[in-house]
C-alpha cells in the first residue's frame, strides 16, 4: 500500500514536472518569436514562429501568439490579421485577456485588408530620424543620426550618405528637412544647452548658414513652403513660450504667424497651415488640431483631442494625423475642404509619420527600442571577466539603471512602462536571492533627470532627485516619498555631452549624510563641484573645473575622494576624454588618465578604491578597468550594442549595465488614397 501511494505520488509529480517543462518551452518559443518581431524586425519569420507557437497545448501562450501574429499581419496590411483575431475570440474563450485584446483590435480595424492598403518594409535604419519632408520628385529624404550627423537617403537607389557632422564635438544636429527642389537641407543646430540656431545648407552639406536663433531661443524647422522660399519653424523661448514663425530663406527675416503650437505643416496651396496645439496646461504634450492662414489671424478648430505629426494629402483636401489614444500609433484622416468632416480611422501601427510624396506614397518610420539589464562577474585586479554577461530582464518596456543595496540583498532599477508616447517611469525592486520582482506602487508620477537609483546605507530607501530640483527619500517597502532639505532645489546639470540624463550628477555620500553635485557656471564655461549636508547648512565648494561638460561623476567607497570625467572637446580631434580626481573635502583636481581616441563615461569605483570601471565609446563600446595609481586601462571585452548605467555590487565582483539596441525601419504605405476613376 505504501509503495503504491509512493509510486502514485512520484507519477503525479512527474506529470506535473513534464507539464511545467512543456509550458516553459512554449513560453520560451513565444519570447523567441517576439524577439524576431520586435528586435530583428523580421515580420514574416515572426509570423511563422507565432504560427507554430499557436499550436501549443498551453492555451494562454497559444492565444497570445495568435494576437501577436495578427498584429504582424496588420503591419503588413494583410487581411490574415482579422482571421487571427477571430480565431482567438472563437477558440479561446477561457483566455479573457487575450480575447479582450483581440476584440479591441477587431473593433479598431474593421477594414483590415479591405482597403487595399499595402505596408511595405523598406530598410532597417538604426538610430536615424527622418525629417518630415520629401523632394518634389519623391526621391530624397533627409535624416539625423542621434544629433551626431545629417544624411540623405536616395529612395530610388536606397543609397545613404552622410553630408554633415557637428562642427565641434559638443554641438548637436537635429530635425533635418530636405527642400522640395532637392537643393537644400534645413536643420536645427544646438551649439550649447542655451544657444541654438536654425540653419540651412546645400544638400551636399556645403555653405551652412544660420537663419535664426541665439541664446535662450530654440528654433526648430517644421516644414518648407511649396515654393521652397520659406520655412515654417517653431520658436520657443522662456519669455514668449511656443510660437510659430515663417522664416525667409533669402535673408532669414521672420514673421510670427501663430502661438501655443508644437508642430505644423503648410498645405500644398501654400496658403493654409495645419497646427498641433499645445495643451492648455502647457508643456510638450500635443493637443487639438487647428487651421490658420499663412498670413496669421484667427485659427479655425479642425480636430479636438490629442494628435500629432500632421501631413497633408497631395491634393490638400485631407489631413493625416497620428493618435496614440488606444496605446498604439493609429493613422487617422480628416476632410479639410467642404466644411470639414469627422476623423476617419486609416491604419494602426504607423509609428512616426515622415512624408507623403506627390504620387500618394506615405512613408513612416517604426520605432522600438529594447534595453535590458545584464550582470557579469569580474576580477578587478586582473581586469578580466570571470563570466559572460547574463540577461536578467526581459519584461515589456524599457529598463534603465540599476543599483544593489548596501547589504547586497536587493537590486533597484528604474523602468519605463506603457506605450512609447505615454510611458511612465517606475521603480522595480528585485530580490538577489530569489529573483522575485515587485513594482513600487508610487502615489505620484516619478520624473527624474538621471535614471540611476542610489541607496541609502540602511538598504531600505533610495535618494530621488526630481526635475524640479527637489530631493526626496523613497521608502522601498511603503513607496512613500519624504522630502529632504526642504526649501533647497538643485537644478539638474545640463551640458553638451550626449545622453546627459543617463548619469548621476547628484551623488549620495557612502555614509548617507551628505550629497555632492555639479553646477554649471555658464558665463565662465566652468563646472563647480559642491557639497551639502542632508541635515541642513550651507553648500560648500569642493573645486571648480575648467570644462563646460562632465561625462561622469563618482565618489570613492570610503567617501574621501571624488572622481569625474570630461570629454575634452577640441574641434576636429574626434573622441577623447580624461579622468580626474579631487579630495572630497576640497582641493586641486589631479588628472590620472587621458585618452586621445575614446569617449569615456559612466564611471564607478571598485570596492578597494584602487581601480575605476569606465564605459568606453558608444557603438559598440566596452568597459575598461583603469588603475588609480597609473598604468594602462584593461578592456573587459564586452561587445553588445550601446551600453549605459554601469554599476558594481558591494562585493566588488559583479557588475550590472544596460544594453540598448534600436529596431527602427522605414516603411511605405501604398494605395493609401483612392485613385481617381477614369472618365468613360
Amino acid at each position: 500500500m505504501t509503495r503504491t501511494v509512493g509510486w502514485m505520488i512520484c507519477a503525479v509529480a512527474g506529470v506535473m514536472l513534464a507539464a511545467q517543462v512543456k509550458d516553459s518551452r512554449a513560453e520560451l518559443a513565444l519570447q523567441a518569436a517576439i524577439k524576431k518581431e520586435t528586435v530583428d524586425g523580421d515580420l514574416k519569420s515572426a509570423i511563422e514562429q507565432y504560427r507554430k507557437v499557436a499550436q501549443s497545448k498551453d492555451r494562454s501562450v497559444a492565444a497570445r501568439a495568435l494576437v501577436r501574429m495578427g498584429q504582424c499581419y496588420e503591419k503588413l496590411g494583410d487581411a490574415e490579421a482579422r482571421k487571427a483575431y477571430e480565431r482567438v475570440v472563437r477558440e479561446f474563450g477561457d483566455q479573457k485577456e487575450a480575447v479582450a485584446q483581440a476584440r479591441q483590435l477587431l473593433a479598431a480595424n474593421t477594414g483590415v485588408g479591405e482597403s487595399g492598403i499595402i505596408a511595405r518594409q523598406l530598410a532597417r535604419v538604426g538610430d536615424r530620424s527622418y525629417g518630415h519632408s520629401v523632394t518634389r520628385d519623391g526621391r530624397y529624404l533627409a535624416f539625423t543620426v542621434g544629433g551626431r550627423g545629417i544624411g540623405v537617403h536616395d529612395l530610388s537607389t536606397d543609397e545613404v550618405k552622410t553630408v554633415a557632422r557637428p562642427p565641434v564635438p559638443e554641438a548637436r544636429l537635429y530635425n533635418a528637412l530636405v527642400s522640395p527642389d532637392g537643393n537644400y537641407i534645413a536643420y536645427q543646430r544646438q551649439e550649447s544647452p542655451d544657444v541654438n540656431g536654425l540653419y540651412v545648407m546645400g544638400i551636399d552639406g556645403s555653405n551652412p548658414r544660420r537663419l535664426a536663433g541665439g541664446k535662450d531661443l530654440f528654433p526648430s524647422p517644421w516644414d518648407w513652403s511649396p515654393d521652397g522660399k520659406h520655412l515654417l519653424a517653431g520658436f520657443w523661448s522662456k519669455d514668449k513660450g511656443a510660437q510659430v514663425a515663417l522664416v525667409a530663406l533669402a535673408d532669414g527675416s521672420s514673421r510670427i504667424v501663430a502661438s501655443r503650437a508644437l508642430d505644423g505643416r503648410i498645405a500644398p496651396d501654400g496658403r493654409t497651415i495645419a497646427l498641433v496645439k499645445q495643451l492648455p496646461a502647457g508643456g510638450w504634450e500635443f493637443g487639438d488640431v487647428t487651421l490658420a492662414s499663412i498670413e496669421g489671424g484667427r485659427e479655425v478648430p479642425l480636430m479636438n483631442g490629442r494628435y500629432s505629426q500632421p501631413l497633408w494629402t497631395p491634393d490638400g483636401k485631407r489631413l493625416l494625423v497620428v493618435s496614440d489614444r488606444n496605446g498604439t500609433h493609429e493613422l487617422w484622416s480628416v476632410l479639410v475642404v467642404d466644411g470639414g468632416g469627422h476623423p476617419e480611422f486609416v491604419k494602426t501601427d504607423v509609428g512616426r509619420l515622415v512624408a507623403v510624396t506627390p504620387n500618394g506614397d506615405c512613408y513612416f518610420q517604426s520605432q522600438s527600442m529594447a534595453r535590458d539589464l545584464y550582470v557579469a562577474e569580474i576580477d578587478p585586479q586582473k581586469g578580466t571577466l570571470s563570466s559572460r554577461p547574463i540577461q536578467i530582464t526581459s519584461s515589456p518596456g524599457v529598463n534603465a539603471g540599476a543599483a544593489w543595496s548596501t547589504d547586497g540583498e536587493s537590486l533597484a532599477y528604474y523602468a519605463w512602462r506603457g506605450p512609447r508616447e505615454s510611458q511612465k517611469l517606475t521603480v522595480v525592486i528585485r530580490s538577489t536571492k530569489s529573483g522575485e520582482e515587485r513594482e513600487l506602487a508610487l502615489k505620484e508620477r516619478l520624473s527624474v533627470p538621471s535614471q540611476m537609483p542610489q541607496w541609502f546605507p540602511d538598504s531600505r530607501s533610495l535618494l530621488v532627485h526630481s526635475y524640479d530640483g527637489k530631493l526626496r527619500r523613497l521608502n522601498v517597502q511603503t513607496a512613500e516619498l519624504r522630502p529632504l532639505l526642504e526649501g533647497v532645489t538643485i537644478t539638474p546639470y545640463i551640458d553638451g555631452t550626449p545622453h546627459q540624463f543617463y548619469r548621476n550628477y547628484v551623488l549620495l555620500a557612502p555614509d548617507g549624510r551628505s550629497i555632492y553635485y555639479l553646477v554649471r557656471d555658464r558665463e565662465t564655461r566652468q563646472t563647480r563641484i559642491l557639497r551639502r549636508d542632508l541635515e541642513g547648512g550651507p553648500e560648500a565648494e569642493v573645486c571648480r573645473v575648467r570644462t563646460n561638460g562632465i561625462s561622469g561623476f563618482a565618489v570613492s567607497p570610503d567617501g574621501s575622494r571624488l572622481m569625474f570625467l570630461h570629454p575634452d572637446p577640441v574641434p576636429g580631434t574626434g573622441p577623447r576624454g580624461s579622468v580626474w580626481m579631487v579630495p572630497a573635502n576640497g582641493g586641486e583636481p589631479k588628472e590620472i588618465y587621458r585618452s586621445t581616441s575614446q569617449w569615456l563615461y559612466d564611471p564607478v569605483w571598485t570596492k578597494d578604491g584602487r581601480h575605476l570601471l569606465v564605459m568606453v565609446n558608444f557603438l559598440p563600446g566596452d568597459i575598461s578597468v583603469v588603475p588609480i595609481e597609473g598604468g594602462d586601462p584593461k578592456p573587459l571585452g564586452i561587445g553588445f550594442h550601446m551600453k549605459y548605467f554601469l554599476n558594481i555590487h558591494p562585493d566588488g565582483r559583479q557588475i550590472i549595465f544596460a544594453d540598448e539596441q534600436w529596431n527602427n525601419h522605414l516603411w511605405v504605405l501604398k494605395n493609401l488614397f483612392p485613385k481617381p476613376k477614369s472618365a468613360r
